[in-house]
């Protein structure tokens, strides 16, 4: 079970990811989600808290990128948008060459307002393929 659906991460990722199977797009979701559970504690039910629903999605992107033997690096651009009233803000992660380590920086991040942290990070990406 993941976090994001198929829409959403369709909605912010690129092409690659566009060219994936509704399974591949589903499987890479379910790892990032487990990946989440493994190392923080979300108790929320659907509909979920944005920050985790990108964080989802940033991770299913990652294990895309190591599962296909391709670049280590997130080269696809995730922007989420909040307005409120006539304000609105935008933010974008990963992209632009961010590293692992900048993904998962980013990632904790997000989780961090609306989860709580397990401790340790364990690393499940690129292990099995679909």
């Amino acid at each position: 079970m993941s976090y994001a659906t198929i829409a959403e991460a369709d909605a912010v990722l690129g092409a690659d990811w566009l060219a994936l199977t509704a399974t591949q797009k589903q499987f890479n979701l379910d790892i990032g989600a487990l990946w989440i559970d493994e190392n923080y504690t979300c108790d929320y039910t659907a509909p979920y808290p944005a920050n985790l629903v990108t964080a989802n999605i940033m991770l299913a992107e990652q294990n895309r990128l190591e599962s296909s033997g391709g670049t280590t690096q997130a080269t696809s651009i995730i922007k989420t948008k909040v307005v409120a009233g006539d304000v609105s803000s935008e933010k974008q992660y990963g992209g632009g060459g961010a590293t692992v380590t900048n993904v998962f920086d980013e990632v904790g991040l997000l989780l961090r307002s609306v989860c709580s942290s397990g401790g340790t990070y364990s690393s499940i990406f690129g292990t099995i393929r679909v």
